[in-house]
């Protein structure tokens, strides 16, 4: 971008690695045109609209899905819906919460993972 936006015809790159306990350092440098800097930018992008659309694909589904999910028992244990409601609050809201509940409330989803 740099490249085409001062209409320069490449680019050349200087990277220097220092290895502290030796005190040894190796320079590499390379020399890039523009049409090799479009082409690795476009390369860029393409890849990374494909991983985009993959990932905004599944949150959808997984959005989609969650709507049709029901709480897996009749009815709440004591201190089960109180808990749901703040986890759900705490994930809405991007928020941290520390849970300290007795055993038996549920925290546990699912089976236990085998050999785990």
């Amino acid at each position: 971008m740099y490249a085409q936006q001062q209409h320069l015809g490449g680019v050349s790159i200087h990277l220097t690695y220092y290895h502290l306990d030796s005190q040894e350092e190796k320079t590499f440098e390379h020399h890039f045109t523009l049409a090799e800097l479009e082409t690795f930018f476009l390369r860029l992008d393409r890849s990374y609209r494909d991983w985009f659309r993959k990932v905004h694909a599944w949150q959808s589904r997984r959005d989609q899905s969650i709507q049709q999910f029901d709480f897996p028992y009749k009815d709440y244990r004591p201190g089960q819906r109180d808990m749901a409601v703040a986890v759900y609050k705490a994930i809405r809201d991007k928020d941290r919460l520390y849970v300290q509940s007795p055993t038996g409330v549920g925290k546990t989803i699912g089976d236990p993972v085998p050999g785990g």
